[in-house]
């Protein structure tokens, strides 16, 4: 065998040795990011529960919102209550003094 012909097939036999640990490497790499995407995964799939539960609680919140809204719609104000005690005091004082 020639100089030339003992070279190249050091050089294939080095090239399919580095291709080999190329794979084995480019395994391990593909293999750690499915694990590490798989636990993304859940973590997504935890939170959209966890934003499901929120926002549930925020539609019954937003619900009572709208309750007391209602309910103070309904109630006077504080300018309006002291008004009509006075007009209830002037009235009362004229029956009185009558």
């Amino acid at each position: 065998m020639t100089n030339d012909a003992k070279i190249k097939k050091y050089i294939q036999q080095v090239r399919e040795e580095a291709n080999e640990d190329l794979k084995r490497h480019v395994g391990a790499l593909t293999e750690d990011f499915n694990d590490k995407l798989s636990g993304v995964a859940e973590m997504v799939g935890s939170l959209m529960t966890d934003m499901t539960g929120v926002k549930d609680k925020l539609d019954v919140i937003q619900s009572d919102v709208e309750i007391i809204k209602n309910d103070l719609k309904q109630k006077v104000d504080r300018s309006e209550f002291e008004a009509l005690v006075k007009r209830v005091s002037f009235v009362e004082k004229k029956l009185t003094t009558k």
